[in-house]
């Protein structure tokens, strides 16, 4: 039960809610610098948490919750908050969408992605700037006889949540809480369900378990081509929990000679991207899992040269063999999924466009890697240009760019790899097919009657 949440959703899905943390968080981190004295003397009593001067501007505080352990940089940082925020709204709308769904509300179920907009947009509120009687999680404070000195109802198991580790009761009990709080103040009718009583916690489990057990999809998308929950651009994507288990291979056992040309070109550039000094500064774009590293430059006009690195989801850097691997394992897949294409559109009697050829494509696929164009950034290699806000904008890069670069810093990529190719192959070729559907209906059927020809191991990459 406590890992099943994370597969009731895609990941589009829930980026649409983790995201505003994201932002919040990195902001705050890139604003507010506090070294490890400042963590030892004003560590705030019986919290995990230190509330302490703002440098330059002492009528201010700044508050920040302590990771474990508090002795060394291995404190909190962006992608450590990032991710329990990230498992903890995946508790959450989990949880808020089994108690919709149970209550048998028709006007709240036809509004169900509203409620989890509010929702999480109040828990946003309650982290970083609470209206009640309480400090923000993280944030920045004025100095005033009527500001909080502590934490609230919501805030107290919030900052335990991040500074200790949690069973699945307790993170329940916090999702409880939060539902509380919200339902309460938007006075909504579902808080009936979640009036104070010694069998709640109890109650909630139930629901959760039965939910779990009936494998509950939280973005609501029925085992249908027609209902996508990812795109690129206007491309529709179905959601990998569509695609039969036999399109979901982990590692190949057979070697395909590939366009190797355009693949090494890719490698070689990922190659080129050297270990990274330590007194380079690290900057992580807002809503991608992607680095820009660069030198300090003294001089704010001065151009700037940094390398793009895109990062596993879990916050790991130095992972260049296994970004090796799913590219070598992504272009064997891409050429596989491709001739089955070309074959499909050489036999269509009624074909009036030219079909482009197996070369076109892979330059394509290299070029959106290495050398996209029209100033968006290369997913390997150097860029430079001038210190701005812009250079870290996620629109630095190309739809296609987006969509490859979520997968290459995808734990579970290997599974994707054949949704990946045909997503790529679907959205070059999205002009030689009737819709969407047609081509993902097409493709499925025949890449599972053509699976006769490869087997797969189940060893990880």
């Amino acid at each position: 039960m406590h890992s099943y949440p994370k597969h009731s959703m895609s990941g589009a899905f829930l980026a649409r809610f983790t995201q505003k943390f994201e932002q919040e968080i990195s902001y705050h981190f890139q604003n507010s610098r506090i070294t490890k004295e400042i963590y030892q003397a004003h560590e705030m009593k019986d919290v995990s948490a230190v509330l302490s001067p703002v440098h330059k501007a002492p009528h201010n505080l700044v508050v920040r919750i302590i990771g474990t352990p508090v002795s060394d940089q291995n404190n909190h940082n962006t992608r450590t908050l990032t991710r329990m925020f990230g498992d903890l709204l995946q508790w959450l709308i989990f949880i808020n969408t089994a108690l919709l769904r149970i209550s048998k509300q028709n006007e709240l179920l036809e509004k169900e992605l509203q409620v989890h907009e509010e929702l999480t947009d109040f828990l946003l509120r309650e982290t970083f700037a609470p209206s009640r009687n309480s400090l923000p999680i993280l944030g920045i404070i004025g100095r005033n006889l009527n500001q909080p000195k502590t934490f609230g109802i919501i805030q107290i198991p919030l900052v335990r949540y991040l500074t200790k580790k949690s069973s699945t009761t307790e993170i329940i009990e916090l999702c409880i809480t939060i539902l509380q709080q919200y339902n309460r103040e938007a006075n909504n009718q579902l808080g009936r369900l979640l009036d104070e009583g010694p069998d709640l916690i109890l109650k909630v489990k139930r629901i959760v378990y039965e939910a779990t057990k009936l494998q509950m999809r939280v973005d609501r998308f029925e085992d249908s081509l027609t209902m996508p929950t990812d795109r690129i651009g206007s491309f529709r994507i179905p959601d990998l929990s569509l695609f039969p288990e036999a399109l979901k291979p982990v590692q190949p056992s057979f070697t395909m000679p590939t366009q190797r040309k355009y693949e090494d070109l890719v490698i070689r550039a990922l190659a080129l991207d050297k270990d990274t000094p330590v007194h380079m500064q690290k900057t992580l774009m807002v809503g991608l899992p992607v680095e820009l590293v660069a030198f300090l430059k003294k001089k704010a006009q001065a151009p700037i040269t940094f390398i793009v690195k895109i990062i596993r989801k879990t916050g790991l850097r130095d992972h260049k063999k296994e970004l090796s691997k799913k590219l070598t394992f992504l272009f064997s897949h891409l050429q596989i999924c491709h001739r089955l294409v070309l074959d499909h559109l050489t036999s269509l009697k009624n074909q009036q466009v030219g079909i482009p050829t197996e070369d076109s494509f892979f330059q394509w696929i290299s070029d959106t890697l290495i050398a996209p164009g029209n100033d968006h950034y290369p997913l390997f290699g150097v860029v430079k240009g001038f210190q701005s806000p812009k250079i870290f904008e996620a629109s630095n890069f190309n739809e296609v760019q987006t969509y490859l670069i979520h997968y290459l810093s995808d734990l579970e990529s290997p599974r994707m790899v054949i949704q990946v190719s045909l997503a790529l192959i679907g959205y070059h070729y999205r002009n030689y097919f009737k819709s969407d559907q047609v081509y993902w209906t097409t493709m499925i059927f025949i890449l599972r009657h053509s699976l006769h020809e490869f087997t797969y191991h189940l060893d990880p990459i």
